[in-house]
């Protein structure tokens, strides 16, 4: 739904519908990804070597090439699943990381539904990173609501399976 919302913004701001504005809302996050790469792989690696490298992969990357051609929402879901993994994966965690971590979530879930498939991952990350930073009661109440995110996101993908099936 936010990939649609913004096409439709794009193209009443712009007011043309070619295919190269179309393409552009694709051609963009792909962009941004390929930055948040070399960031990323800096940051992991520690020298601007590995940030090249983790680039490289991800500008050579025939399913990324493919996708970001597209008029397709794939491209914004990789940019903000990347952020949020990204801002889970920072040397010095702080809690900001953690809201950032779950607004680009959000983001990720509004342009495509598969986020939920991811939802047990990051909550995984989330719970490693907050081992440390967080009072007990603060630890408990996000275990708690891990706990249900991951039950509700199993069962979600679980009862669409069987939707299929029949």
């Amino acid at each position: 739904p936010l990939f649609h919302f913004l096409l439709d913004c794009l193209i009443n701001t712009i007011g043309v519908d070619s295919p190269v504005n179309l393409r552009l809302l694709s051609v963009v996050p792909g962009l941004f990804l390929l930055a948040l790469g070399i960031v990323w792989g800096s940051n992991l690696f520690g020298h601007w070597l590995g940030g090249l490298a983790f680039g490289w992969l991800i500008a050579t990357s025939p399913l990324l090439i493919e996708q970001s051609q597209e008029v397709r929402n794939y491209s914004l879901f990789l940019l903000f699943s990347g952020l949020v993994f990204y801002s889970l994966t920072k040397q010095e965690f702080k809690k900001s990381h953690l809201y950032t971590a779950s607004l680009c979530l959000s983001l990720a879930s509004f342009s495509h539904y598969s986020t939920l498939l991811l939802v047990p991952s990051v909550l995984f990350a989330g719970a490693f990173r907050i081992r440390k930073d967080f009072s007990s009661k603060q630890k408990r109440f996000l275990l708690f609501w891990m706990g249900i995110c991951t039950s509700l996101s199993l069962s979600i993908r679980l009862s669409h399976k069987y939707n299929r099936s029949r």
